[in-house]
């Protein structure tokens, strides 16, 4: 891959010369604060996982990195399609499991794909005040499959951190 900026140069037009290298894969901007990278193939794609239709999904003071690492603990109907024709095994559990601390976010969003409720969460952790105070960063996420048609699909979520120094400037007053 190579990338040529020699000057100061708006986002966009870095981004375009990157993923314009790398085929099969666009961008889009979704606000101010969050830009999606993805596969075309699975972004135009119905049936894909991220464009699963929710009908309502609520979070209150949730953090973003709980959300984008375990989407199946707050969507029922993603949890409920990646189960879909598969034999559940009973087992116990202590829990939730780990979660991380730090300042949550709240959202009650309706009739959104998965795709844009990480979407929404990204923007509304990217804009938390409290993150400035803390000295946290914000988060976006990250999904991935892994296998192929022979073997099973495994499904990967987690979150990222891409902001530059001192992100806090750029936080509405």
């Amino acid at each position: 891959m190579e990338l040529k900026i020699t000057e100061p140069t708006r986002l966009e037009i870095a981004l375009a010369q990157v993923v314009g290298q790398v085929r099969g894969y666009g961008y889009q901007p979704i606000s101010e604060h969050v830009i999606e990278v993805y596969p075309v193939e699975e972004w135009s794609d119905p049936a894909d996982v991220l464009n699963l239709r929710v009908g309502n999904f609520v979070v209150k003071n949730e953090t973003a990195t709980n959300i984008f690492s375990k989407p199946t603990r707050f969507i029922p109907e993603l949890r409920d399609y990646l189960l879909k024709g598969k034999t559940v095994q009973a087992c116990g559990s202590i829990g939730p499991g780990l979660s991380s601390a730090g300042p949550g976010i709240t959202l009650d969003l309706r009739g959104m794909t998965v795709r844009q409720i990480l979407d929404s969460a990204a923007e509304a952790d990217a804009t938390l005040r409290a993150h400035a105070k803390t000295h946290d960063l914000p988060v976006g996420w990250l999904h991935r499959v892994e296998g192929d048609h022979q073997s099973e699909l495994v499904h990967i979520w987690s979150f990222l951190s891409t902001v530059p120094r001192e992100w806090e400037h750029y936080l509405p007053q």
